[in-house]
This record gives structure tokens, C-alpha cells and sequence, in this order.
């Protein structure tokens, strides 16, 4: 069906193209989860590689193996993204990615990552627009494929 080719096609855009796609995301109104997100400055994404899909709803971007950046759109209506965006960051190189400890490390798992390092929580370091009250303060999980470990420890 056309919600699932959708999926299978993330390609490889433009740091300007992502960059506004992400931004239209996590600016969003609808955004609640956007500070669990790392959005860079535009210029560091020229230093990266970076993807969407097709209607630039969700994507991700890889700096030096790092999945950095994934994302959907919380006016999408496509379903079930994680998927489409893991298979094609590990198709593309992707290999090592860190993440706040709770949903997503869970779902990291399930597509090889095991965590070899975390830090604890920094208010000095949180981002901007963190909700303490419904979020807490979670430690940052550093993961990595299971045959990358010796590459990253």
C-alpha cells in the first residue's frame, strides 16, 4: 500500500531540506516530544548526511556513524516510522546513537543497539524547552550495534 512504500523510500537530501523539515517539526505546536529531539544548527548539518522521506514528515541525519536527529512530524499521519528510519540509518552507516533512558532505548534494541555507556542527568545541559514536571530527569544512553561495541568502548 502507498502509507507502506512511503516508508521504504527515505532519501538522501539537502542539509537546507532537513534542516526545515526539522525544524517545521519540532517547532510545531503539536510537538510535545520535540525536546527529546537534538535539533543542531543548520551549518553542522552541511557536515552530515542527512535524510527524509518523501513527503518530509520523518527523518534522521548520520554524523561519523552517529544516528543524530530522528524525527516525525506530529502532524503526520503516517504510522509506525521507526522502521523505515532504522533500516535505512543502518543501510546508510549509521552504527552508534545516544538517547534519553525510558521509551527509546527500549525500541533501539530491538534493532541490534545495546548500551555501553550513559551520564547522568545535567540540568545545565537540558534542552530548552524540557518539561521536569512530565518528563523528570532522565540519564543520557549512549548505544551501539552489538558488533560495533569494540569500535565505541
Amino acid at each position: 500500500d502507498l502509507q507502506q512504500a512511503q516508508k521504504e523510500l527515505l532519501k538522501s537530501v539537502s542539509f537546507h531540506t532537513f534542516y526545515m523539515a526539522i525544524k517545521d517539526a519540532t517547532t510545531n505546536e503539536n510537538a510535545k516530544n520535540a525536546a527529546f529531539v537534538h535539533v543542531y544548527d543548520i551549518a553542522e548539518y552541511a557536515e552530515m548526511r542527512c535524510y527524509l522521506s518523501p513527503n518530509r514528515d520523518y527523518g534522521y541525519a548520520i554524523k561519523d556513524g552517529d544516528i543524530v536527529s530522528v524525527f516525525k512530524n506530529p502532524n503526520s499521519s503516517v504510522k509506525s516510522v521507526m522502521d523505515a528510519i532504522m533500516k535505512s540509518a543502518l543501510d546508510n552507516g549509521g552504527y552508534k546513537l545516544d538517547c534519553f533512558d525510558g521509551y527509546l532505548p527500549k525500541q533501539y534494541k530491538k534493532y541490534g543497539f545495546v548500551e555501553y555507556d550513559r551520564m547522568s542527568w545535567n540540568d545545565e545541559y537540558a534542552p530548552t524547552n524540557w518539561h521536569y514536571e512530565r518528563d523528570g530527569r532522565p540519564d543520557v544512553v549512549f548505544m551501539a550495534l552489538t558488533s560495533a561495541n569494540e569500535a565505541t568502548a
